[in-house]
């Protein structure tokens, strides 16, 4: 049976996650569930449902955001690979009226950018539209 850190290796060369990556929480997990060699703390249970940058990687303690080690089988990557993942992430596009060749734009920059915060990835934005 493999253990906690060749499944995570696995998945995160599957998912793409890596330093800087955008993960969301999508649940809770039990203290050391499937090897992960940490426990689960109430304030983890605040963070299930949002969406951060990943800060470390340890092959035993799991995926670092938030001051926490999370496992990361409860990690699910945030993909912008369309223009209703970008607008669900930074709800803030949904009100622009933008042309395609702009949208077009800040999908590239939402891809690679993920780990801004809404704010700088307003200043992109207006950056982006200030060119057409």
């Amino acid at each position: 049976m493999p253990s906690y850190s060749e499944n995570q290796a696995l998945y995160l060369a599957a998912s793409g996650i890596g330093i800087g990556s955008m993960v969301t929480v999508t649940k809770r997990a039990s203290s050391r569930e499937g090897g992960w060699d940490n426990s689960w703390v109430e304030e983890m249970d605040d963070h299930i449902g949002d969406t951060g940058g990943v800060e470390d990687i340890s092959s035993h303690n799991g995926i670092y955001l938030w001051g926490c080690w999370y496992p990361y089988f409860v990690l699910k990557p945030v993909n912008f690979s369309s223009w209703k993942a970008v607008c669900h992430h930074y709800p803030f596009l949904a009100g622009l009226d933008l042309t395609e060749k702009e949208k077009e734009k800040i999908l590239m920059a939402a891809s690679r950018y993920a780990s801004l915060s809404s704010t700088e990835f307003q200043q992109i934005v207006s950056s982006i539209i200030c060119e057409f």
